[in-house]
């Protein structure tokens, strides 16, 4: 039995009356209802969570592949691994890297979708040759708190990371570190906005590179008065 035959999405039974429960999935090996390592039923409000994890289960053995454009294969990683990509901005920005982490699923043998874009696994090792950069698995993610990192721009001396937490009041933050102590993570800037925490993140570290300096505050208002409306 295949693991598309195994799983199926299914109403639940009038023993989980909470709507919250409303959707599960059927295991048709055991005859039963799902359940994780704990032994509790997996269960959904909606029938799009339910198909959302139902595809994540029947992905769960699947492998995504890594090549260079020569179809040389470098490394794997399992459905919903993540990668780190690394660039060098080259002669123009001296002493400037920009690195950034992808999560990856897999879609088949030969694509995968990294941060919501799909990619031919050649098409995207070719496009990463062209640009410079190169990519590696993301073994252990970087936390800052409760944050994930998921983006880091080096520039000379400096490291500035953009972390993400979906279940904090402001869910994206970032902040400055440094490339002889890494581990410390200075003057976090904290932003309910992810377009104001982008622009926080590029103008902190476009500022550094140039000498000039930065008050982030100036991007506190207009994030207050568009949450207001």
């Amino acid at each position: 039995m295949s693991e598309n035959e195994r799983y199926e999405l299914t109403m639940t039974s009038d023993a989980f009356p909470d709507p919250e429960d409303a959707y599960a999935i059927w295991d048709n090996k055991y005859d039963e209802y799902y359940a994780n390592e704990d032994g509790r039923v997996e269960t959904f409000p909606t029938e799009k969570e339910v198909k959302t994890f139902l595809r994540d289960l029947q992905l769960k053995d699947k492998e995504i592949r890594f090549i260079d454009p020569h179809y040389t294969e470098l490394f794997r990683i399992p459905h919903g691994g993540r990668i780190v990509v690394t660039r060098p901005m080259g002669e123009m920005y001296v002493g400037v890297q920009e690195q950034w982490v992808g999560t990856c699923k897999y879609l088949d043998d030969y694509h995968t979708e990294i941060n919501g874009e799909c990619y031919h696994i050649c098409q995207f090792a070719e496009i990463q040759q062209r640009i410079g950069a190169t990519y590696m698995p993301e073994h252990e993610p970087e936390m800052v708190g409760n944050y994930r990192i998921t983006r880091r721009t080096t520039v000379v001396d400096k490291v500035f990371k953009f972390g993400v937490n979906p279940k904090a009041a402001q869910p994206y933050a970032t902040w400055q570190s440094y490339t002889d102590n890494p581990n410390q993570n200075d003057w976090g800037h904290y932003w309910t906005e992810k377009s104001t925490a982008n622009q926080d993140f590029f103008l902190r570290t476009d500022c550094y590179r140039r000498g000039v300096s930065y008050d982030h505050t100036t991007l506190i208002k207009p994030q207050k008065d568009k949450n207001s409306r």
